[in-house]
């Protein structure tokens, strides 16, 4: 599986005129794999907020998507970007967790998708003093922290 996600990945950027590598390895879980990008257009990728990378990310998921185990999942990353987001997130949780312990009022973050969505519910999931909620959809859909 690996060489026809390497073999589609090289064909989409070529046929977008990117000029990027990828790298496809295995990862976590059996049926997983990350894809690394790089090259001379990879700020392109994490330009307003990494939204080609996530959107070159769906696009991939989708095309695999049936060949692959029911919850296996292709990740991207480029420049270690979803490790520095992941940490990101983590301190943004934990300031929205202080903010409303402070002032007693909801505090709601903007749309994410959902494995951000995801790190936010699971950084505060211990915490006793708050809880947190996904709200609205789609697209829109995000993050709501609440006193517990």
């Amino acid at each position: 599986m690996k060489d026809e996600i390497l073999e589609f990945v090289d064909t989409m950027t070529e046929a977008a005129g990117f000029d990027l590598e990828a790298i496809v390895e295995a990862h976590g879980e059996p049926g997983d794999y990350r894809v690394v990008l790089s090259g001379d257009d990879r700020g392109l990728l994490l330009s307003r907020g990494a939204e080609l990378l996530d959107a070159i990310e769906y696009v991939t998921n989708r095309a695999f998507g049936k060949q692959m185990k029911h919850d296996a999942k292709i990740v991207f990353d480029c420049g270690n970007y979803r490790k520095m987001r992941e940490q990101e997130l983590r301190l943004m949780a934990i300031k929205a967790a202080e903010r409303v312990r402070d002032t007693r009022q909801p505090f709601t973050f903007e749309a994410m998708s959902p494995s951000e969505r995801r790190i936010i519910h699971v950084t505060l999931a211990e915490d006793a003093t708050v809880s947190t909620e996904s709200v609205g959809d789609g697209s829109e859909r995000k993050v709501r922290v609440v006193r517990a």
